[in-house]
């Protein structure tokens, strides 16, 4: 029965990873049993019209998903997830560097360091504080029209997508989308046609940090990655699931911003400061402050690569590269 099957594999999806074998497995077990009970009172097979009413009685596959979870009080168990990503990503990948390089400036012109040290990190805390509040309030608004939106009568079971095999990799698009939007932002931004400032970090007037000369260098092939990496995000948005050639695309793109991030940390700064109102040394003290932050940034990103690629990338592309190309590839 494939409308069953893709039934099943619409559930499993919503499903915690440590969990699906078993709750699909039940759920099979419990619609076989009343299909044949509904198969034995007709004296006949099932077609497809009465297969999709029974269907339609235990409801959308995320609302059965959701039957087998444990309750939620503000955010649910098929959004809990989602907002604990969102929440990391917010929290370490924007914030902490965005102070890091910005902050240094403000730090190192002050006339008591440690009172601006103070303030930063109250506006850390602060910022931090007001993006949980504002992606919680979020998260909790889609959690209350959650049901609305996923009434019995808003799908249909012919809609599901056709069963692929099991040794294709299930992607999000809620993740691709995040990726698709963060990349095209970086890519519109870097080619300057948004209208924002390509540097940013004038906290006073007199202090203005212009690109070091390795940046002019690198501009092409920066602007190239972030266009392979938008093209990729959007493939995974359509069509969300790992392929041979995917997957290869996704690791070359970490090799070469691992190279690129390699060909930078060649350079011995990345910012070049202009403070005609500072004193000499308290304009170098400065100038080191900035670059020792992106240095560390610089590092930071390099690890992340590194751990993404040993854990997903490379796995991924080995055992799409050793296995054998499936039968029936999905539409």
């Amino acid at each position: 029965m494939e409308l069953l099957d893709r039934y099943l594999q619409a559930v499993r999806f919503w499903l915690p990873r440590k969990r699906q074998e078993d709750i699909t497995r039940e759920l099979a077990e419990d619609l076989r049993s009343e299909i044949e009970e509904k198969e034995a009172s007709l004296g006949r097979r099932l077609n497809d019209a009465e297969l999709e009413q029974i269907l339609r009685r235990w409801g959308a596959p995320v609302t059965v998903a959701v039957r087998y979870l444990p309750s939620q009080c503000l955010i649910g168990p098929l959004l809990l997830p989602l907002f604990w990503f969102v929440i990391r990503v917010v929290l370490l990948w924007v914030l902490v560097p965005l102070f890091l390089i910005v902050s240094v400036s403000s730090l190192m012109t002050a006339a008591h360091p440690w009172t601006t040290a103070l303030w930063v990190v109250g506006q850390y805390f602060q910022s931090a504080v007001f993006a949980v509040g504002m992606i919680t309030l979020v998260f909790g608004l889609l959690e209350r029209v959650q049901p609305d939106c996923l009434s019995k009568k808003a799908w249909n079971p012919r809609d599901l997508p056709a069963v692929r095999p099991p040794d294709r990799d299930e992607l999000s698009r809620t993740k691709a989308a995040l990726e698709l939007i963060g990349c095209g932002f970086f890519l519109v931004w870097a080619t300057g046609c948004s209208g924002l400032p390509i540097v940013g970090i004038d906290a006073d007037p007199s202090l203005h940090v212009t690109p070091a000369p390795v940046w002019h260098a690198l501009h092409w092939p920066i602007l190239a990655l972030a266009a392979s990496m938008t093209g990729l995000s959007a493939c995974n948005l359509v069509r969300p699931w790992w392929t041979r050639w995917r997957a290869a695309v996704r690791l070359a793109n970490h090799l070469v911003a691992l190279g690129l991030v390699g060909w930078l940390l060649r350079a011995s700064s990345w910012v070049q400061i202009e403070a005609p109102a500072l004193p000499p040394g308290k304009a170098a003290q400065v100038d080191w402050a900035i670059n020792l932050g992106l240095l560390v940034a610089f590092f930071w990103f390099a690890a992340a690569i590194v751990v993404s690629i040993v854990r997903h990338d490379w796995p991924r592309f080995r055992r799409f590269t050793h296995a054998k190309p499936p039968e029936n590839p999905p539409r």
